[in-house]
């Protein structure tokens, strides 16, 4: 599923930013914090901070659903969206995507950057050395 979320990386931004747009992610930001919402809902808490069309709003949220981010339930007359994975979720899925299609073209280059990026902090190499012998231990 993280996969048909993914269709860019924006690597100067930070967070799920890298990977939704600024809109999507303060909407998202609003749901993940909400549980359950309403276009309306939403709408209303980024109005305080700036101008925007609620149809804006209701089409984010809707393409939202479309990728699978939120799962849109009519009530009433209208439709509340909740987030299907949490943000840790999210990050963490869309974290092992990245690093799998790396992998798969660019499996010596990648390993060897992140022994060279946790060579300068020794907490980090021995956090890296762990997770080798431990995965190295599964696998005997």
């Amino acid at each position: 599923m993280i996969k048909k979320i993914i269709t860019s990386l924006s690597l100067g931004k930070k967070g799920v930013n890298k990977v939704l747009g600024d809109l999507e992610t303060e909407i998202m930001d609003i749901v993940w914090s909400s549980g359950a919402c309403s276009v309306r809902d939403v709408y209303e808490n980024i109005r305080l901070r700036r101008k925007i069309a609620y149809t804006t709003v209701m089409t984010i949220m809707s393409r939202l659903a479309k990728k699978g981010l939120l799962k849109q339930t009519r009530r009433d007359a209208a439709y509340i969206y909740a987030p299907v994975m949490s943000r840790e979720q999210f990050a963490s899925g869309f974290v092992g995507q990245v690093v799998e299609d790396l992998m798969s073209d660019f499996s010596t280059p990648l390993l060897s950057h992140i022994i060279e990026q946790a060579a300068d902090d020794p907490e980090k190499l021995q956090e890296l050395s762990e997770l080798i012998n431990r995965k190295l231990a599964e696998k005997s």
